[in-house]
Order: C-alpha cells, then structure tokens, then sequence
C-alpha cells in the first residue's frame, strides 16, 4: 500500500509540475523597454504587479535605443519621451500612445535660498524682475528641445514670462545634469520630470 501510495504521489507531483509548466508556457510575453534614467526605474518593478502575463523588462542607454527596439519589433511596449514618440510618428512608423507614465510631466525646482513658494507664479515674476533691476541675469537650465524646455517655456509665457526677455536659459544638453548645475549655483531654476 505505502509502494501504491508513493507512486500516486510521485505521479500527481510529475502532473502537477507538467501542469504548472504547460501554463507558464501558455502565459503571453510582453517585452517591455524603457531607457535607464531615474524617473523609468520603477519599471523594473512592473513585473510584480502583471496579472495573466509574463513581463520581460529591458533597460536600454538612450530613448532612441528604446524607439529602434520598438519599431524593429524586438520589444512589444516602449515607455519613450513625447519627443520619440512625436518622431516615430512624423516618420510614418506604426505606434499608439497608451498613457503617460509622469504625473503632469514636468515640474520647475529652484534654489534652496531663493524666498519662494512652491506654485508661486507671482512670486517667481517678482523674483526675476528683481534679478532684472539689479542687472543679473535670471538663469533657467534647459535642454533645448526636450519635453520638458517646450513645457516650461510654454508655462511662462502662459504666466507673463517673456522667455526671451525676462530670463536667460543655459543649454546643458543631458538632462541629468540640471541638478548639478543647480547646487553649484550655475543656474536659479530648472524644469525636470
């Protein structure tokens, strides 16, 4: 009877495990792609969190590594800038927004010891008229024609900041390097995500 009993055992552990492994097989891979930057690593973590699917999640270096992947068809879903995927379709390839992946995109940091409030339009015009008055230029770093230099730009000019005029932007060409120029004071403001 133990014999009997063993084999039983061992028969629905081999089951189970044919069972198990006939419906990972069946799960669908989705590859995703993101580029490896701060605000793309918690899709790393989207793994964990997929029902019904297999997640493959592949960092690449640069946005436009990403687009190629996607549209070489090495990848299923990119997580790429409005400015990839602008030029993905100006270029005619075949690709759908799905959402955005940042809250309201961009947001405008300032140094610590300049008096003002977090959302402080007001604040901000008379802080660079002040800078105005006293003949030192307001400096803003940009990456001149990123996401986020269109949207500050456009943000000001909504607010009364003539762009041209009023403040004077740095071109810092890698995003990432925004914040440096801001804590070595090399700038008064910057627009990151």
């Amino acid at each position: 009877m133990k014999r009997f009993l063993s084999r039983i055992a061992l028969a629905l552990a081999l089951a189970a495990g044919v069972v198990s492994a006939a419906a990972a097989q069946s799960e669908p891979i989705i590859k995703l792609g993101f580029a490896k930057c701060a605000h793309c690593t918690p899709l790393t973590l989207t793994p964990d969190y997929a029902k019904g699917i297999k997640l493959d999640v592949i960092g690449f270096n640069t946005g436009n590594d990403v687009l190629t992947a996607l549209i070489s068809k090495s990848i299923d879903v990119a997580q790429v800038t409005y400015l990839h995927y602008a030029t993905a379709l100006d270029k005619g390839f075949d690709v759908v927004a799905i959402s955005g992946q940042v809250n309201g995109g961009s947001a405008c940091v300032i140094q610590n010891d300049l008096p003002l409030a977090a959302d402080d339009w007001a604040g901000l015009k008379k802080l660079i008229a002040d800078y105005k008055a006293q003949g030192k230029p307001f400096r803003i770093a940009a990456s001149r024609g990123n996401a986020q230099d269109i949207h500050m730009r456009g943000a000001f000019a909504k607010q009364g900041i003539d762009v041209n005029k009023d403040v004077q932007f740095i071109n810092i060409p890698n995003p990432s390097d925004h914040i440096q120029a801001l804590r070595r004071s090399e700038v008064e403001l910057i627009c990151t995500t």
